[in-house]
């Protein structure tokens, strides 16, 4: 699961970055804001999956682990781990997500021009720069819950 997630968070990391390339050539035409727009509505539906779905994973990975030490009695360090873990996780999955939400919405009110294009520009700019690094503190922490999950199952295999 761990590698389906990372995947999906760097494609959709290519996706943004390119939906930024797209947004400054907008003034050469050439159909450059088709692509943009296109390229920027799924940009935004594969990070904002990427990032819910690897939100579910930390969470079900924690209940699991809760259900374990409930029935063995085993594992609550484990559980402790992936908690902390998880809390380490949500503020840069979810600050990403919110700065991509922002720039896509914007990103309106510049094709409209009640907004200066700027700001959208440097938002997107700033969404690609979070998500980058979201990508990699979601890639640090769920590499070391894998390492967790695993201790955890050595121990109940050990009983």
């Amino acid at each position: 699961m761990t590698v389906a997630l990372l995947t999906l968070h760097a494609i959709s990391l290519v996706t943004i970055a390119v939906t930024v390339f797209y947004g400054n050539i907008i003034p050469q035409g050439g159909g450059a804001l088709g692509r943009h727009l296109t390229l920027a509505l799924l940009a935004i539906l594969l990070a904002v999956f990427a990032h819910t779905m690897t939100f579910f994973y930390f969470i079900g990975v924690g209940s699991s682990i809760r259900r374990a030490v409930a029935e063995t009695g085993v594992g609550s360090e484990q559980l402790r781990q992936v908690l902390r873990l998880r809390g380490q996780v949500f503020p840069w999955a979810g600050g990403a997500m919110l700065i991509l939400m922002i720039a896509f919405i914007l990103g309106g009110a510049a094709h409209t021009r009640a907004l200066p294009s700027w700001v959208h520009g440097w938002l997107g700019y700033l969404a690609l720069i979070t998500g980058l690094v979201a990508f990699l503190v979601e890639a640090v922490y769920l590499m070391q819950q894998n390492r967790v999950v695993h201790d955890l199952e050595q121990e109940l295999r050990a009983r």
